[in-house]
This record gives C-alpha cells, structure tokens and sequence, in this order.
C-alpha cells in the first residue's frame, strides 16, 4: 500500500518495521518497533532509547511501559523495572486482549511475584494464541522458578 501511495521501494524496505503493539500515536508505535529491533539485532541498551521515546509520544502506552520493564529487568535494575511493569499494568486498558495477557503475567511474574497467576496467565495465552512461542517460553521461565522442572 505504501508504494502505492508513491512512497519508494527504497524507503520501504528501509523503514518496514511490523506492527506490535496498540498506540494511538503513529510515531509511538514507528519509535518502540525500532525499539523492539534494536534489542533483537544488538541490545537492550540500544532498544532503551526508543522505548523511552514511545511512552514520551504517548503516555498511555501500556507495551512501550512494558518493553521498558524488560529493558531495565535485562540491565539488573529491578526497581525500575518493576515501576514500568505496573505502570504496564495500570494502563493495560488500552492494550488488546492479546497484549493485557502478556502484561498481566509480566506483572505477576516480575512485580508481585505471585507466579501460579503468572503461569495461569501464560497458559490462557497459550490456549488463545497456540502459535505464539514467547508464552511457552515464559511458562517455562515461571515453571522453573517454582522448581517443577517436568
């Protein structure tokens, strides 16, 4: 559609960055994809200042909270990510049903530590959403942590 609109090959290939997350602000969204690629193709604190750029754009941004409280989980500063997954949490209303699961588990897994809700959580993202291999992943993360290694 973008090359249709008159918008170059070039540029769209340069600036192809997947929807992920539910924002009323376009540039919100374009600054934590960039974000969400940062951290994939380098590191968190390559990601960080896109994150930060997201919730600045829009501050009803629940994801952009969330990929915040991963960023700081990842550098070891647990209190701040701790803040940005309940801020997550708090503002999880203006997320999609798909996005509330994963910031619900996030909150339990990492903020409150009441990891049975976690898992409980991870497994009806896993029963919506079979294909979506992160919610295996953190369901295992939770299994661990609670020492059921089957």
């Amino acid at each position: 559609m973008r090359s249709e609109l008159g918008e170059s090959l070039v540029t769209v290939q340069k600036l192809d960055v997947p929807l992920e997350a539910t924002t009323s602000s376009l540039a919100a969204l374009k600054a934590y994809s960039l974000g969400e690629k940062a951290s994939g193709d380098k590191d968190t604190p390559a990601a960080l200042p896109y994150h930060q750029r997201a919730v600045q754009l829009d501050p009803n941004f629940a994801m952009g909270y969330r990929a915040l409280g991963n960023d700081y989980f990842s550098l070891g500063e647990l209190g701040r990510a701790s803040e940005y997954f309940t801020k997550a949490f708090e503002l999880r209303e203006h997320a999609s049903e798909r996005e509330k699961l994963t910031i619900r588990a996030d909150y339990y897994q990492n903020v409150t530590g009441e990891l049975e809700k976690a898992a409980e959580t991870f497994q009806e993202e896993i029963a919506s959403y079979p294909r979506d291999f992160a919610a295996y992943l953190d369901l295992g993360t939770v299994y661990a942590e609670q020492g059921q290694y089957e």
